[in-house]
């Protein structure tokens, strides 16, 4: 797991960049609040571009737990798809 931890601390920082989380989200900067893509749709629309941001962020945490926390694997060896839900949450 030692020689991993730069690249899994490099994919954590992508993975925020590409889901526009906290310390990268220009596009949800002050001004565009209320003149940017949030006003551009109406209520399906708007909320199929929110499925599509929520189920890339589900994606990218559950490639995380994949590559770098063992997936599902539990400590017996055997796999769960609970913990890897659970892995993928707490990401």
């Amino acid at each position: 797991m030692w020689p991993l931890l730069p690249n899994a601390l490099l994919f954590l920082v992508a993975m925020l960049a590409e889901t526009n989380r906290t310390p990268f989200d220009l596009p949800e900067a002050e001004a565009e609040l209320v003149a940017g893509y949030n006003v551009d749709y109406s209520s399906l629309p708007f909320a199929m571009f929110f499925l599509g941001e929520y189920c890339n962020m589900i994606l990218i945490s559950t490639l995380y737990c994949l590559l770098f926390l063992a997936g599902g694997l539990n400590r017996s060896g055997l796999y769960s798809a609970f913990l890897l839900s659970a892995k993928a949450s707490v990401t």
